[in-house]
């Protein structure tokens, strides 16, 4: 059975969520507006368990959406402000900080906005916002209730963001971390199984090699 925009099979689905458990991540179900399938809060402090999984991804309708703590993401909303990530880069670049954008795993999302993910074992951060801008006149006559658009945010302790395989998001940056040598038996199904996807699908993914190099390292 056929689902809207970029699908994977079921095994595919539930070995990332099955890979990024053994990591110690958890993953939950969430529909194409990404709001969450379930009562979800108890995922911040315990895994589901291999059932749960099955349960939830075995349809292959459902994205998946990463509970975020330690893995966390930087969400750029370019439908809110066109180049906002283009204007972050050249800006970290002028203080020194441009390395840091080419080590992070980059996401393109569903609205052709951007996750710079990236995991943290020190201390974690919430959602928080960085950057927004008031509505314009024209968005102010479609919608008189609207008071900011965020453009740029965190998504840390307490959410979550989807990820990839999901239908319309996007793994981009990088191709080597997936030859390297691999530090857990986990981490080398998460490699082989992108490897695999790769050659069978290629060019079904961006670069889709360098997938969890955010979450395992």
């Amino acid at each position: 059975m056929g689902c809207p925009g970029l699908c994977f099979t079921m095994s595919e689905q539930l070995k990332i969520a099955r890979a990024l458990k053994a990591q110690g991540i958890s993953t939950i179900p969430v529909s194409h507006l990404k709001i969450p399938l379930l009562p979800w809060k108890r995922y911040q402090s315990e895994l589901p368990t291999d059932a749960d999984l099955e349960r939830w991804f075995a349809d292959g309708k459902s994205m998946i959406g990463l509970v975020s703590g330690a893995v966390m993401c930087i969400d750029f909303d370019e439908k809110y402000a066109v180049g906002i990530l283009a204007r972050f880069a050249k800006r970290a670049e002028e203080v020194g900080l441009d390395y840091l954008l080419g080590d992070l795993l980059r996401q393109r999302t569903k609205n052709n906005g951007f996750h710079l993910v990236f995991r943290c074992d020190g201390q974690r951060i919430g959602n928080e916002k960085l950057a927004s801008r008031p509505p314009t006149e024209a968005e102010l006559a479609a919608n008189d209730q609207v008071t900011e658009f965020v453009m740029i945010e965190t998504r840390g302790d307490g959410g979550y963001f989807v990820i990839a395989p999901s239908a319309g998001y996007e793994l981009e940056q990088g191709d080597k971390w997936v030859h390297s040598k691999s530090g857990s038996h986990e981490e080398q199904v998460i490699k082989d199984l992108l490897k695999r996807v790769a050659k069978e699908k290629p060019g079904i993914w961006t670069k889709i090699v360098q997938a969890w190099r955010g979450v395992s390292e």
